[in-house]
This record gives C-alpha cells, sequence and structure tokens, in this order.
C-alpha cells in the first residue's frame, strides 16, 4: 500500500528538497540530474530507491550535501546516487538490494557496511570514483545464495575502483567462519595504495 510515487522533478534554481514520511517509493530518475538541490532530507518510510533516482544531484551547487539512508530501505537501484554530490557516511540497512553503480564517483568520506545485505549478482562499482573515501577499504558482508551458508565477505567488481584516497598497505583477511572474495578490478586504479598483504586463503576472481 504506497503512499505515492515520484516520477521526477527538474528546477532550474537551487532548492531544499524534503520528501515527506508518506512517500515510499522514488520511481526511476525521479530527481535525476537535478544540480540544483542544496540539501536533500528522505522519507523515513522510504523503501525503494529507483534507478538513476539521485544521479548528478546536487552537481551545480558549490556545498556538499549530506544525508541519511532510512533504516526501512529495501531496494537501491541501479545508479541510484551516481555522480550525487552526497557527502558524509553512508551506512547501508540490513538485508538492503544493492544494484550496480548506485553510489559511484559520489563525494562520500566513510561507509559503514557492518550490516549483512542482500545477495546480488549486479554490484559492479558499487563505490567506484569516490576519491574522498579514506582508511581501510571496507567489504560487503552479503547473505550467502545458498540457505544456510555463512554470509560472504565481498569486495565485488570494481567495487572501489579508481578511489585514490585510499593510501598504505591494503590488507585482506577472513573472519570466524566467514571468507573473502575478492572478484575483478575491485582495487583498479586506486593509485595511492602501495602494497597488498593476504593474511588468509582468500578468493581472487580475475
Amino acid at each position: 500500500n504506497e503512499a505515492f510515487r515520484i516520477l521526477g522533478l527538474i528546477s532550474a534554481t537551487p532548492y531544499d528538497l524534503k520528501i515527506p514520511d508518506s512517500v515510499t517509493k522514488l520511481g526511476d530518475g525521479a530527481f535525476n540530474s537535478n544540480g540544483y538541490v542544496r540539501s536533500l532530507q528522505l522519507s523515513n518510510n522510504l523503501r525503494e530507491i529507483g534507478s538513476s533516482a539521485f544521479s548528478g544531484l546536487g552537481a551545480n551547487q558549490n556545498d556538499l550535501i549530506t544525508f541519511n539512508l532510512p533504516d526501512k530501505v529495501e531496494i537501491i537501484g541501479e545508479n541510484a546516487f551516481d555522480g550525487a554530490k552526497v557527502s558524509g557516511t553512508l551506512t547501508l540497512p540490513r538485508d538492503v538490494f544493492i544494484e550496480s553503480y548506485a553510489f559511484r564517483n559520489c563525494s562520500l568520506t566513510d561507509v559503514n557496511l557492518d550490516e549483512r545485505i542482500a545477495y546480488s549478482q549486479n554490484l559492479a562499482y558499487l563505490f567506484s570514483g569516490c576519491d574522498n573515501l579514506t582508511g581501510h577499504p571496507k567489504p560487503l558482508r552479503m547473505a550467502s545464495y545458498s540457505t544456510g551458508q555463512p554470509d560472504v565477505i565481498k569486495y565485488g567488481y570494481g567495487m572501489y575502483a579508481q578511489c585514490t584516497g585510499f593510501t598504505g598497505t591494503l590488507t585482506l583477511s577472513n573472519e570466524v567462519g566467514r571468507s573473502t572474495h575478492v572478484e575483478d578490478s575491485a582495487f583498479s586504479l586506486c593509485s595511492n595504495l602501495s602494497s597488498v598483504e593476504i593474511l588468509d586463503q582468500c578468493y581472487l576472481k580475475g
């Protein structure tokens, strides 16, 4: 029983975007390429963010946009925040389903990936080009595709490609009862990483 479904909005003047709590879904391209948004407040009851819903958000503004992802979000579509000028720490809700390029080329400074997300084969370049990410690259904790199997610790295809904010040594290790999977190009062109240290038997693909 959805309240509203926003299909799209274009503005040529700066404005603050507040999505009311009555909204549960945002359609594909809802605010795509709207570069004049200067602040963003999402509905607390938001469950689905469509593909390219916020692509390029705030691109014409000098200041970065901070926002919080509501705990009730279940689906984040492909390219949802691709190139959006969103900053701060992103915390992914438990069991959320995410598609490729969702946060590519954003201005995020940190990501909290402690919660398990839904299993997905379509997770390419999730945070690629997020140059403001620093410290140690964090893996996804993904529900296994096999019922009863432990969660998978995963660096997806191109996940942190071109993230130049990471420096020093990249250390890869397993957790108790969970193996680490590293897919092709996960750290491609992370030019400021100096070395890679593999402490356990990880699954490397690519």
